[in-house]
């Protein structure tokens, strides 16, 4: 199941009958982090990864990650990465996503 996955397949789709209403839309769900190098660790650049699916039913997703300063917890280039998920859920399915959900641990 891993392996299709990270090839684009899709293992699971939820039937419409128990779909959630907020699913029921072209929703493009998007997950995003900062990662930091140890405190001491003065000179490394922190690792920012995004995460967005670009299918209507939202299990296929692309990643793009990014470095940025040390201890730089905001996503400098968030609105970059976004247009480019934005492109691909668009080139996909030929119309942008309805609703984008945002997921976040941080202040990005």
């Amino acid at each position: 199941l891993k392996i299709n996955a990270k090839t684009n397949g899709s293992n699971h789709v939820l039937a419409g009958n128990v779909k959630p209403p907020i699913a029921r839309k072209r929703v493009m769900y998007i997950g995003a982090d900062v990662t930091h190098p140890s405190p001491e660790q003065t000179n490394i650049p922190s690792v920012v990864g995004v995460a967005a699916s670009y299918d209507i039913e939202g299990f296929r997703y692309s990643c793009c990650y990014r470095l940025q300063g040390p201890k730089d917890e905001m996503i400098r280039d968030l609105q970059n990465i976004v247009a480019k998920q934005l492109r691909q859920f668009r080139q996909t399915n030929q119309q942008l996503p309805e609703l984008i959900m945002y997921y976040s641990d941080g202040v990005s």
